[in-house]
């Protein structure tokens, strides 16, 4: 269709030579998929990356370790001369007992191992901050981050279908195949990192004590979940200001724990729990 001199203001004009170009409207989807890919890839490349970055924070937080190294002496304590009493580990399911469990001054099992810990190490802290990651990973589900990587393969395997219909070499085409092979190869490398995500999410799980029957091995945003809760009551539970005291560190598990400062809290605790247990 030829321009008609007066009739058509500019943008009317423009469409209508868009209009008359070849596979204008096949053109016109490489050029608005190209325009919206990197805006959503990257959003699913970060995700990913805190995914992954999640679970490598849990398995080597020492902050965690401390808090479960207590609870697990303390536990085999309270536990002794049964069955129970000499355990090696235990799941993360039991964490949120350490809120339960209080002394006679309400204090809860978790804020006094809090403060031990404080005393021992003034550099504990931030577990909010630390923990952080976790929260941004449950942001959106990793199974939804699939999803959306497979719908754009299947854009990307539509553009590259588009390309071979068309089969032009002019510069635009030309930029095109370039950028449609580049997604192509990017979207591959993303599917291997999810693939990847969820091989170290399993087996971080089956470090913490979890069988594979477990639901978390399926689902394990509800890993994640507990971990994050826990740590924003942990977090809570650090006194915000404390004395420095001299202070023996954690000892081996199984083993007493002992302290002699003025507020030690655990050894009080703990005789209030074993005279509940006794009456």
């Amino acid at each position: 269709m030829e321009s008609l001199p007066g009739e058509f203001d500019g943008p009317e004009q423009i469409l209508i030579n868009i209009k008359n170009i070849e596979y204008s409207k096949e053109k016109f989807k490489l050029w608005c998929d190209s325009l919206a890919f990197e805006d959503v890839i990257e959003g699913l490349e970060e995700h990913v990356k805190n995914y992954i970055g999640a679970f490598e924070v849990i398995k080597n937080s020492k902050s965690l370790r401390k808090v479960l190294s207590y609870a697990l002496a303390i536990g085999n304590i309270l536990n002794g001369g049964t069955n129970k009493g000499q355990a090696d580990g235990f799941t993360l399911d039991a964490i949120s007992k350490l809120q339960a469990i209080k002394d006679n001054y309400g204090k809860t099992l978790l804020q006094t191992i809090a403060i031990k810990i404080k005393n021992e190490d003034e550099e504990f802290g931030n577990i909010r901050r630390e923990f952080e990651i976790c929260g941004n990973a449950l942001n959106i589900p990793l199974n939804e981050t699939k999803g959306e990587v497979d719908k754009l393969s299947k854009a990307t395997i539509e553009n590259i279908q588009i390309l071979d219909k068309i089969n032009a070499d002019d510069n635009f085409m030309t930029k095109m195949k370039k950028i449609v092979f580049e997604n192509k190869e990017r979207i591959t490398k993303l599917s291997d990192r999810i693939a990847e995500s969820t091989n170290i999410a399993q087996k971080i799980i089956s470090f913490f004590g979890y069988p594979k029957t477990d639901i978390k091995f399926k689902k394990p945003e509800d890993f994640l979940t507990l971990v994050f809760d826990f740590s924003k009551e942990l977090d809570k539970a650090i006194p915000i200001t404390e004395a420095k005291k001299a202070f023996k560190g954690a000892q081996p598990m199984g083993k007493k724990i002992t302290g002699t400062e003025k507020n030690a809290g655990l050894d009080s605790l703990l005789s209030g729990l074993k005279k509940k247990m006794s009456n």
